[in-house]
């Protein structure tokens, strides 16, 4: 009897970070959008603006969330490779990629959008926030 020869091909694994793009970023985005849009139907129909504080608490609590997320796929790396090359392997092989490349931006536009969901708790505690507070509060008119 002849036995067949069989091959093994090896896979190298992926680390569990690589596993979380940067398109997450969308969703504070996401939860911050309906967040602004419940305070708006908030000062024209007068539905109760609990839910906006909470929607917006999520939105934060999600950007923190995926942005540890993302600083520990940065910083992780296997036991045989450096913590810098790690960083080259994840983030930068992510940031060349023709689709996911361009999700980088999600991260800028959430820390745009963020403020102004954060306006009015900076409304509340004027003193320890600034002058920025103040300002965004003025504006906002909160």
């Amino acid at each position: 009897m002849s036995e067949a020869l069989t091959t093994a091909v090896v896979i190298p694994p992926r680390h569990r970070f690589d596993y979380l793009p940067v398109g997450l970023f969308g969703s504070v985005m996401g939860l911050t959008g309906p967040s602004v849009a419940w305070r708006l139907a908030h000062s024209r129909y007068g539905t109760p603006d609990w839910v906006a504080d909470a929607i917006g608490a999520l939105a934060v609590l999600a950007f923190f969330a995926v942005l540890a997320g993302y600083v520990a796929k940065s910083i992780s790396a296997p036991a045989a490779v450096a913590v810098a090359v790690a960083v080259a392997v994840a983030v930068a092989a992510e940031f060349r990629h023709p689709i996911a490349g361009n999700l980088f931006g999600t991260i800028l536009i959430s820390l745009l959008l963020l403020p102004i969901v954060l306006a009015r708790s900076a409304c509340r505690w004027p003193k320890p926030c600034g002058a920025s507070a103040r300002s965004a509060c003025w504006r906002s008119r909160g």
